[in-house]
């Protein structure tokens, strides 16, 4: 790897690079400091009731803010007593569920966590979460 950053291969890779930075870049630019709310956020259930649960929450709501922030430009801005934001969809929970899945390396057709997660962070990434108590 160290080798390759002084051949013609690794020069053109690290202009490859800077150049996905630049648009990376650009792109957080254009962003609009908005709120994020998420209006499921009351609806989404777990079925585990456990402490460990209940603190792994933040989890997986943060990147439903995170993904409907990204995505802002698709969303109509709303506005309440002066205040703008734009709201979590149920595609953007859905992105972020199969993000988290991708990133963690767990299948949605697994029956068990991997090692070293929980099995309520496990339904909550994978269990695509319901948005109707039972």
């Amino acid at each position: 790897m160290q080798r390759k950053s002084h051949t013609l291969e690794g020069l053109k890779d690290q202009s490859d690079k800077e150049g996905i930075i630049r648009k990376h870049h650009s792109f957080q630019r254009l962003l609009e400091p908005y709120a994020v709310v998420n209006p499921y956020a009351e609806e989404l259930f777990y079925e585990d009731d456990r402490l460990q649960a209940r603190r792994n929450q933040p989890k997986f709501l943060n990147p439903c803010n995170a993904v409907a922030f990204l995505n802002q430009m698709k969303k109509p801005l709303k506005n309440h007593n002066g205040i703008e934001y734009i709201e979590v969809s149920r595609e953007d929970i859905q992105q972020a569920t199969e993000l988290a899945s991708e990133l963690l390396g767990i299948s949605s057709t697994t029956s068990r966590s991997p090692p070293g997660t929980s099995s309520c962070f496990y339904c909550k990434w994978t269990g695509r979460p319901s948005l109707e108590k039972k």
